[in-house]
């Protein structure tokens, strides 16, 4: 067990990527054989991490009830790494604590949540998905978060701006998910998935923008196939992740990454190819499918 795979874990946490953090350190603790009790702490956290994303995403809880039941679970993923790193074999009473007052807590407020949201709507609050034609990879769009500057409709934008650069040359249908709840923007990958598969989506896109909506952070998620940021594509290589920038960069640059992204995973390399040349400011996700692009094509 590496101190780099704990660091990871860690950066997971900072960027608000709780679910993965949860999924990589099972992984972990489950491969060596000799951490079950601290696997079973994580699988109870993982419950309310669950329970928590779920009254989120249908709008029965708050923004801040919700961070609140993050920054818990948070502190107990992080807790967990401090009591390996420092020997312990068995959760300590900090770590016990956090996670069975975190399910009782957890469960508790679903409870409550869920009978307010039956009480005052009539009915489960779900997800107003749109309707996709049937025709080529379906792509789900959420709104993206803003940081700084002034509002803008980014999700439009960048539907408008694929649907013309891929007209003819790749079939997508392209959506947006117009009423997403602005507490659940910017999801982690558990969350966004989630959404793209109650949506029947193919690909899941959501990020954050700065300024009028011209400098962007891109995330996106092949829902069948699986997209890893650090080893190309499942058509490529067998693997799985996130296809996430590292930084903001032009909407331009964006989109032609993007679109090659989506043209390399349903098949045409060429294409992909072709609108990766585009890209004036390429990021290690580019720079990597570029490779492999090319390996494939000689």
């Amino acid at each position: 067990m590496s101190i780099s795979s704990f660091q990871e874990i860690k950066t997971r946490v900072g960027q608000s990527e709780t679910g993965i953090a949860i999924q990589k350190l099972s992984e972990i603790l489950v491969a060596t054989g000799k951490y079950e009790p601290y696997v079973r702490v994580l699988k109870v956290i993982e419950g309310h991490y669950n329970a928590t994303r779920t009254k989120e995403l249908k709008g029965i809880t708050t923004f801040s009830e919700a961070q609140r039941d993050y920054n818990q679970i948070n502190d107990t993923i992080l807790q967990v790494i401090s009591d390996i790193e420092s020997g312990k074999t068995t959760p300590s009473e900090s770590v016990q604590s956090r996670s069975y007052r975190g399910i009782i807590i957890g469960g508790v407020l679903l409870v409550l949540a869920a009978f307010t949201a039956w009480f005052v709507l009539g009915r489960e609050p779900k997800i107003d998905c749109p309707s996709f034609t049937g025709q080529g990879s379906k792509v789900l769009i959420l709104p993206f978060k803003k940081i700084s500057g002034a509002d803008a409709d980014v999700a439009i934008l960048l539907q408008t701006r694929i649907q013309n650069l891929v007209n003819q040359k790749l079939l997508l249908d392209v959506k947006v998910l117009e009423n997403f709840l602005k507490s659940a923007q910017n999801p982690d990958q558990v969350a966004a998935e989630e959404i793209a598969k109650d949506c029947g989506a193919d690909f899941v896109v959501w990020g954050l923008y700065q300024g009028t909506g011209t400098n962007i952070q891109l995330r996106h998620f092949d829902v069948k196939k699986r997209i890893s940021k650090d080893s190309g594509f499942q058509t490529i290589a067998n693997v799985t992740d996130i296809i996430k920038d590292e930084r903001f960069r032009s909407v331009d640059d964006a989109i032609f990454s993007l679109c090659a992204s989506f043209a390399s995973t349903t098949g045409d390399q060429a294409l992909a190819l072709r609108w990766l040349d585009k890209v004036q400011d390429k990021s290690s996700n580019d720079t990597t499918l570029k490779t492999r692009i090319e390996a494939v094509l000689q």
